[in-house]
């Protein structure tokens, strides 16, 4: 049996000064990156199964993103969606990437901005 492997990480950083996720009720906007917050995935084969494995330094990623991603990655590449795993680490120190219920009723908490999205999402994908 032979395994197949592949890693790649790119930039998710936001580009303009972006509100941070995870405090709410306190306005805090992003001021330049210290340590860039990454995409990292890992890709594992083994001739009959394909794997992709991706961590994302954000706090959070919906159902829907996560849909989205790994549907237009499973298009793109013959890895099964349901073999596509996305997951988020939690840091506080990241852009805002979904309208989370706890978050709607506060006025500080701004939705997520349309143009980082698209950067989140395509460098995901």
């Amino acid at each position: 049996m032979h395994l197949l492997a592949g890693t790649a990480t790119r930039d998710i950083s936001p580009t303009e000064p972006a509100f941070l996720a995870g405090y709410p009720h306190e306005p805090r906007l992003s001021t330049g990156v210290h340590d860039p917050l990454l995409a990292s995935a890992l890709y594992l084969a083994d001739g009959k199964t394909a794997l992709l494995l991706i961590g994302l330094d954000i706090l959070f990623i919906s159902q829907r993103s996560t849909a989205f991603c790994r549907d237009a990655i499973s298009r793109a590449t013959g890895i099964p969606a349901g073999n596509i795993l996305i997951s988020a680490s939690h840091t506080h120190s990241g852009p805002v990437t979904s309208d989370q219920l706890a978050w709607l009723d506060d006025p500080v908490v701004p939705p997520p901005d349309p143009g980082y999205m698209e950067r989140f999402h395509r460098g995901i994908i």
